[in-house]
């Protein structure tokens, strides 16, 4: 980096930014930024101006990575933006944290949490003019994923590989079945979303686990409105990724999101509800194990957990329309790094089998 980088900063700055790196979060400045300057788009915002002005860069709420390296942080137009490492303004949204790090890669030296609790909150850190290279990104709720190596982890993030472009499928009569339903079209699973036999609980002949009374395969739509916060059965889903499911995971996404109000006669995912969890495993070969765990055995692991779809790297499996292997998906986000699982109202609410006396 830039020799700049490196110059002393003032006596009262060092003491703030040590009163913080010793785990305090940092209190908004006075009136740094009026609402509204940062995007819809993103959850986190900088500014090379002090107020939000200036050159600007932005973290959005899907399909971003934290930035181990400024250097390489793009503008929406394409453009690097801010080489020289300038950052004196930051908005966060609601429900999200920021830490920013002088070195590159998250290394010794940083500001603390930057923490927006409820709405979008902007802070003044005009003083770290070229003393940040790095940042994470995490929610309010889970901090400790901000850390410089996620407490979720033992080793640092290895560098993420390309998405291999997927060899053409060899029986299109499976592989390109039309896109689920339900997902396209919601409306549509107004009747039962399973009318199969198959579907009741207890009638799997291939699974070595006992069925409770609430484990067949169901699909609650979500609706219009937002919950306010993630469901008990994903943060419990979230701890079992990390912690029983044996497939190493580099971070969990998001849960919760409410987003924009959508359109007349369409509805919010699942994530507007916080019955969804997006993880990014270390590898490929790690996402594909854990959806072949929940698709095991007719199903079995994803019945007992109330799971009603998952999407990985332009697939889909749906609960609404059952199938061994995942099948093409055309929504909007496809999900190519992160394994996106949506949970049904019973496994959100942990009334599901796998989540008795958890």
């Amino acid at each position: 980096m830039a020799p700049a980088m490196r110059r002393p900063l003032p006596l009262l700055l060092l003491a703030a930014l040590l009163l913080l790196a010793a785990g305090g979060t940092a209190s908004p400045a006075s009136a740094a930024c009026t609402q509204g300057s940062k995007s819809d788009a993103a959850k986190v915002q900088l500014w090379a101006e002090k107020g939000c002005g200036g050159q600007t860069i932005q973290v959005g709420f899907t399909g971003e990575d934290d930035r181990p390296d400024f250097r390489a942080f793009l503008a929406r137009s394409g453009e690097t933006r801010n080489v020289n490492n300038d950052r004196s303004s930051l908005g966060v949204a609601g429900g999200w944290c920021a830490r920013l790090f002088d070195p590159l890669n998250y290394g010794d030296g940083d500001t603390g949490s930057f923490c927006a609790v409820g709405r979008t909150t902007y802070f003044d850190i005009g003083a770290l003019n070229d003393r940040a290279s790095s940042m994470r990104v995490c929610p309010e709720t889970d901090r400790g994923l901000c850390n410089r190596v996620p407490k979720s982890s033992t080793t640092p993030e290895p560098e993420p590989t390309p998405t291999p472009t997927p060899e053409p499928c060899a029986d299109p009569t499976v592989c390109e079945v039309p896109p689920d339903p339900c997902l396209e079209d919601p409306t549509v699973c107004e009747s039962p979303p399973c009318a199969d036999p198959s579907c009741d609980p207890g009638t799997d002949p291939g699974s070595t686990e006992e069925l409770g009374p609430n484990d067949g395969l169901r699909f609650d739509r979500p609706g219009r409105g937002c919950r306010g916060g993630s469901s008990s059965g994903a943060r419990a889903l979230r701890t079992w990724l990390r912690e029983e499911s044996g497939v190493p995971i580099r971070r969990i996404e998001q849960i919760y999101r409410c987003g924009k109000r959508p359109r007349k006669g369409q509805r919010r995912d699942l994530h507007s509800e916080g019955r969804a969890v997006d993880a990014v495993p270390t590898s490929e070969a790690g996402a594909l194990d854990l959806i072949e765990q929940l698709l095991a055995d007719d199903y079995s692991l994803a019945r007992r957990m109330g799971v009603q779809e998952i999407i990985y790297d332009g697939r889909v499996w749906s609960s609404a329309n059952p199938t061994r292997q995942l099948r093409r998906y055309r929504g909007r986000s496809p999900h190519r790094r992160s394994v996106h699982i949506g949970l049904n109202k019973k496994g959100a609410a942990m009334r599901t089998s796998f989540w008795d006396g958890r």
